[in-house]
C-alpha cells in the first residue's frame, strides 16, 4: 500500500508522462527528502533542486540492457514545477547515489526488469 506522499509523487510523474508512457514505465523513488541544491546528482546526470523535495528515476524502456532512455525528475513538496532531465543511465551503477526503490511498475513493463536490489 502507498503511503500518500508515494501517491502524490506517483500523480505528479503520471501528470507530466501522461498515461501512454507510464504504462510502459518503471519507476523509483528515492524517499531521502532533498534539500535546494544548485547541483544534485542522480545516476548520470547533475540537476538542479531549487526547493525541498523527491528524485524520481523513471525507466522508460525496461526489458532493454543499460544505457537506454530513461529520465530523473525532481518532485517538489508542494505544487510546483516537475524538473525533468533526460538520461541513458540508471542510478543503480552509482555507489554515492540515495538509495532508490520500486514505487510503481506500469502493466505493460515486464515484472523481471524491476531491479530488485538498487543501492
Amino acid at each position: 500500500m502507498m503511503t500518500n506522499l508515494e501517491e502524490r509523487i506517483l500523480n505528479k510523474v503520471r501528470d507530466r508522462l501522461g498515461a501512454d508512457r507510464i504504462e510502459n514505465a518503471i519507476i523509483y523513488l528515492d524517499h531521502n527528502l532533498k534539500s535546494p541544491s544548485k547541483q544534485l546528482h542522480a545516476g548520470d546526470v547533475a540537476m538542479d533542486m531549487p526547493w525541498n523535495g523527491h528524485i524520481a528515476f523513471v525507466d522508460l524502456e525496461p526489458g532493454l540492457n543499460w544505457g537506454h532512455s530513461c529520465l530523473y525528475l525532481a518532485i517538489p513538496l508542494d505544487d510546483g514545477e516537475v524538473i525533468e532531465v533526460a538520461a541513458q543511465m540508471p542510478p543503480f551503477l552509482k555507489t554515492e547515489t540515495a538509495t532508490f526503490h520500486l514505487l510503481w511498475r506500469g502493466p505493460l513493463a515486464p515484472q523481471w526488469a524491476v531491479a530488485t536490489n538498487p543501492t
